[in-house]
Order: structure tokens, then sequence, then C-alpha cells
């Protein structure tokens, strides 16, 4: 059982590599959480998420190495940020 669930969840394909991300609160500023680490799940951020979304919109980014929601080959980090910046954009242009 989460503290709070994701009111919107998905997955963004950059060249063929799927990235999970999941998407809490509403607000006037946004938080990307990415992963600490490339094998850790959103649930990472599972005590910070639910204060967090009180106050902002709250976007977490599965590495997808894990079971979590994202299916990525395992590569260098350099991939991150390109994955974080898609997956924020992606959310905004949606709203």
């Amino acid at each position: 059982m989460r503290a709070v669930y994701p009111e919107t969840s998905g997955l963004l394909d950059r060249d063929g590599v799927e990235i999970g991300f999941e998407t809490y609160g509403e607000g006037p500023v946004t938080i990307l959480l990415l992963p600490t680490w490339t094998i850790i799940h959103t649930r990472f951020w599972k005590m910070q998420i639910p204060y967090l979304a009180r106050h902002f919109r709250v976007i977490a980014s599965s590495s997808g190495h894990t079971s979590g929601n994202g299916v990525l080959p395992f590569q260098d980090n350099n991939h991150e940020e390109a994955h974080a910046l898609l997956i924020y954009h992606a959310v905004l242009a949606s709203q």
C-alpha cells in the first residue's frame, strides 16, 4: 500500500527505449525526482512524494533498470539527463 498513488503514469519512448514516469499533486512549481541509481525504482521516493505533492507537482522517473515501469537496456548514466528532460517536457506538454 502506498501513502499516495500517482495521478498519472506512463511510458515514453526515446529511440526504442521505454522510460517510465509517475506524476503526483498540482502546483505552480514542478519538481522532477530522478533515479538515485540505475537500479532504483520510483518508490525510493515514497516518503518524500506525499509531502511534496501537497505543495508541488511532482514527477518521479524510473530508470527502467529495475522491475519498475521502464524497460531500458543497461547504459551509461549520460542518457539519464536526456530521459529526464524528455519526461519533463512530455508531462508539461500534456497539460
